[in-house]
């Protein structure tokens, strides 16, 4: 995986480039420590202890691959979508706590001393991968479909799914190495390696304002599987179930209020934009009298009441003699001064509900 991300930084530019070049530097920390493990397993013949220095190597992953996700180019943190995705990110990291805390980041805190360096490094595996899942399922609601985005994220999955196997296993005592959880750190590098291997481009759209219907449930779809892991405890009377969950769904209020009020604001919007180019469709762009469409419709609704009602209509047809002469002289922009300023001496000898129109 160290590898193949190396070789997609070297054929990538810019934030891209940097962004694999801090995943490998994660998988490659990640096989140092799996070195030094290897080490005690294989070479020393006894089992490795805990922590040790291979947790380091471990640990580096998510502290090189957490910037390498906020790096990658991505509509989630555009200016736009800055104030959504803080929101998103509360509801997603409080649901995903409520999940964790129900299965391994609970039992990890329950059955170890507060004050113990191994109760923290088995905390900081799952909390680290609760981080990233954060982060990589923003990224992933707001992408186009991409196959290496996709895999990518993917292999975080994997990786969150071990380690939070790993903490629980290892804090109630029933770890050992070849456990059936170890599958999910194999495939999880399958997956970051197949990520940098098949990742043809990057999803990196920040002026884009439509929003997938994904991204727009997801965080509310957690929110509620959070709330369902963590109804349990609540009922128990746990404070930190109660209490990451009341986080959760006040971020969720505050998030479907923004998007009522972005929702309002862009009807306002809408509605200016749908006059604006109602007049530009009506009116001349140059002297702003109305056009030939225009002249036409107000002629024909004149016509059809002087059938009907006989009411009398007068037309005037008025055309600039010599007018070339001032174009191929002066230039067209001293003709355009003329126009406008004949239209501006028509329109203000005209009663209101007169029609002066520009026909060519």
């Amino acid at each position: 995986a160290a590898i193949a991300a190396a070789y997609r930084a070297r054929s990538s530019t810019g934030r891209a480039r940097l962004s694999w070049l801090l995943i490998c530097a994660g998988t490659f920390s990640w096989a140092c420590g799996e070195t030094v493990w290897s080490y005690y397993e294989l070479i020393s013949n006894r089992d490795t202890p805990f922590p040790s220095w291979a947790d380091l190597g471990f640990l580096l992953f998510p502290a090189f691959a957490l910037p390498g996700l906020l790096t990658r180019p991505a509509a989630a943190f555009s200016r736009n979508g800055r104030a959504r995705m803080l929101l998103d990110g509360v509801m997603v990291a409080g649901s995903l706590f409520s999940i964790s805390w129900a299965t391994a980041l609970g039992q990890v805190f329950k059955t170890s001393d507060s004050h113990d360096l191994a109760m923290l490094v088995s905390l900081a595996y799952p909390v680290t991968d609760l981080m990233m899942m954060t982060i990589a399922v923003l990224v992933l609601a707001q992408a186009r479909f991409r196959s290496g985005l996709l895999m990518l994220v993917s292999g975080l999955g994997a990786m969150a799914l071990a380690d939070s196997g790993f903490s629980y296993l290892n804090a109630t005592g029933a770890y050992s190495t070849g456990s059936l959880i170890d599958i999910a750190w194999t495939g999880a590098f399958l997956l970051l390696g197949l990520a940098a291997t098949l990742d043809a481009g990057w999803d990196s759209r920040p002026g884009v304002v439509s929003i997938s219907a994904g991204y727009l449930t997801l965080p509310y779809a957690l929110v509620l599987i959070g709330i369902g892991a963590a109804a349990p405890g609540i009922i128990n009377g746990s404070r930190p179930d109660l209490g990451i969950s009341a986080v959760a769904i006040v971020a969720l209020l505050i998030r479907q209020l923004l998007t009522v009020l972005e929702n309002r604001q862009l009807a306002s919007s809408l509605d200016e934009q749908r006059g604006a180019l109602h007049y530009q469709a009506f009116h001349d762009t140059l002297t702003g009298l109305d056009n030939r469409a225009l002249f036409y419709d107000r002629l024909n609704h004149a016509l059809e009441l002087h059938r009907r009602d006989m009411r009398p209509v007068s037309l005037l047809f008025c055309d600039l003699d010599d007018f070339k002469i001032i174009n191929d002289t002066l230039g067209h922009d001293a003709g355009d001064q003329v126009l406008i300023a004949v239209a501006e001496r028509l329109r203000a000898t005209m009663r209101t509900g007169d029609t002066v129109a520009r026909l060519g």
